[in-house]
């Protein structure tokens, strides 16, 4: 066997186990794939430069999107959020911080939040995130407790039958703005004028409009709550203002919720 045979040779077999090599990452790649497809929770993988550069199934169930239409990205072009920058720089892990944030297709949230940077041989080369939505368990939350309130008010002389089932005295809290939102409250339902109340989903306006009906002067009156958002736009109108007999075909005469409000 001559020189440039036994080359051949060797060039052959260091090309197989560069194959095999391949191979073996081309395997604990897809293992790595299915694993993070099959994990509850929303990853989302960001290179140095804050571009997204991965996103699992979970986070297109949450997102309402693609992730092919998200990757790529800078964060600050899709959320209102600037979470990786700081990961990026600091080069330090948040965990389990709680917040609110505007998903790619505008709906507001609740998740946990975790982010992390990953290195390679001591360089950073990017960052991860790990979010679960507990919009739903906060939901449920509130759900649990308006039975309790429920049970609790069946039981109750304090809260006139009129629709609601809160007093001022059930919105428990003992931070100063806490406080300072009780209070204002018994002030304003000493008053008979419109009252804006507004806060993230779960911060307990309804309680605070129902405490304020029941320490008002109109206690005994209806509270009529109504979800504006779950009303089809071209039924609005008449439901908030009613409707005049014969304004369009088959109108009937009907107090909107305005009046029956007054």
């Amino acid at each position: 066997m001559n020189r440039e045979n036994q080359k051949l040779i060797d060039l052959e077999g260091e090309l197989l186990k560069l194959k095999l090599t391949v191979c073996e990452y081309e395997k604990k790649e897809s293992l790595l794939q299915n694993i993070l497809e099959q994990i509850d929770e929303a990853i989302y993988a960001y290179d140095r430069d804050g571009t997204l550069i991965y996103m699992n199934g979970v986070s297109e169930k949450i997102e309402g999107q693609k992730r092919n239409m998200l990757i790529g990205k800078k964060e600050t072009e899709i959320w209102d959020t600037n979470l990786a920058v700081p990961i990026l720089e600091d080069k330090n892990a948040i965990e389990n911080e709680r917040m609110y944030y505007t998903i790619s297709n505008g709906k507001r949230i609740h998740i946990t939040h975790s982010m992390y940077p990953y290195f390679y041989n001591n360089e950073i080369m990017g960052c991860f995130s790990i979010n679960k939505d507990v919009t739903q368990i906060d939901d449920m939350l509130m759900n649990i407790y308006e039975l309790h309130q429920q049970l609790r008010t069946s039981k109750r002389t304090d809260i006139p039958i009129n629709g609601t089932r809160f007093s001022l005295n059930d919105i428990i809290g003992d931070s100063q703005i806490m406080k300072k939102c009780i209070e204002n409250a018994h002030k304003v339902s000493k008053h008979k004028s419109n009252i804006l109340i507004y806060g993230e989903t779960g911060t307990g306006k309804e309680l605070f409009a129902q405490g304020i009906h029941n320490a008002s002067s109109n206690h005994k009156e209806p509270f009529i709550a109504i979800n504006c958002s779950a009303i089809p736009s071209n039924l609005l109108e008449s439901l908030l203002f009613g409707t005049i007999k014969g304004s369009f075909t088959g109108a009937l005469e009907t107090k909107g919720l305005f009046e029956q409000a007054e």
